[in-house]
């Protein structure tokens, strides 16, 4: 019989007697030492590339309509001043009905796969909540920093830019015409915050972020009406020729073992990151 026999085996003893307790005594001490053994279920994103691609693309319309926007209210002659805190927070709301549906959907297919391994019941009703307040939190986490990064960058950027006209006196229009400056290079200046690049490292950080939380609203959902059952994360890499130095040191590792789910938290561990948990499930003793 092999490994995966032997796991699901062993699953399906510890949800039967989770359901029916008075089967225990009853059980061989092969049985018992089955159903204490821990297994360990891995759900992979399925069609990460297709979900990176989606992401980004909608992220991308996104930043491109807030680019020209900003580059429209900046004038003739161009002034940061222009642009009001109002701007960034109607693109905040833009944003947000933008991609909140597409975390949600991708929280709820990891919560979905999960499940799939195991044969424990669960009310959908209470996951489906749990995925929905996970991804509210996680738009609203992600759009407040949207708007602090280019709120603030491109102030920086444009007082960066015009702090050498402002030492010799020179007006805004004034140092902007000195420079020979054309609409083609104030979009140049502020590409970093409304360009692709932005939109692609923001989507593969977003998803593996949305992946965690679909899964441990899962987790959360049956420890809180099974409190016998404990799960323990295991940190998984993509194993490609990119993992870095914070991610391949916890490659297969328990929290607890080099790394602590409580004080690291799940992935990312960091921009761009594409690792994921496992889950070693196990009864309580």
């Amino acid at each position: 019989m092999n490994l995966v026999t032997n796991n699901h085996l062993a699953g399906i003893i510890q949800d039967v007697v989770k359901q029916y307790p008075e089967i225990w005594a009853h059980l061989s001490k092969t049985a018992q030492l089955a159903m204490k053994k821990k297994r360990r279920i891995s759900n992979p994103l399925e069609d990460r590339d297709k979900l990176e691609k989606r992401l980004k693309k909608v992220l991308g319309s996104q930043f491109d309509r807030e680019g020209k926007q900003f580059l429209s209210l900046l004038g003739t002659p161009p002034d940061i001043g222009n642009v009001p805190n109002s701007f960034w927070a109607k693109e905040n709301v833009l944003m947000a009905n933008a991609i909140m549906p597409e975390l949600l959907g991708i929280s709820r297919t990891q919560a979905q796969g999960l499940a799939d391994q195991m044969s424990i019941g669960v009310d959908w009703g209470m996951i489906n909540e749990r995925a929905v307040r996970a991804a509210r939190t996680q738009t609203d986490t992600l759009i407040q920093q949207f708007m602090d990064t280019s709120r603030e960058g491109t102030r920086k950027t444009w007082e960066a830019f015009f702090q050498q006209g402002q030492s010799v006196g020179m007006s805004v229009g004034e140092y902007f015409e000195s420079q020979g400056m054309t609409i083609g290079d104030l979009e140049a200046m502020f590409e970093p915050y409304f360009g692709e690049r932005r939109a692609e490292m923001i989507a593969v950080t977003e998803i593996t972020r949305a992946s965690s939380l679909g899964e441990q609203a899962l987790v959360d959902e049956i420890t809180s009406q099974n409190p016998d059952i404990v799960f323990t994360p295991v940190w998984e890499t993509e194993n490609d020729d990119v993992v870095c130095e914070i991610c391949e040191p916890r490659n297969g590792k328990a929290s607890g073992d080099g790394w602590d789910i409580e004080v690291d938290g799940p992935p990312p561990a960091h921009v761009h990151c594409r690792c994921a948990l496992a889950h070693d499930i196990g009864i309580r003793e």
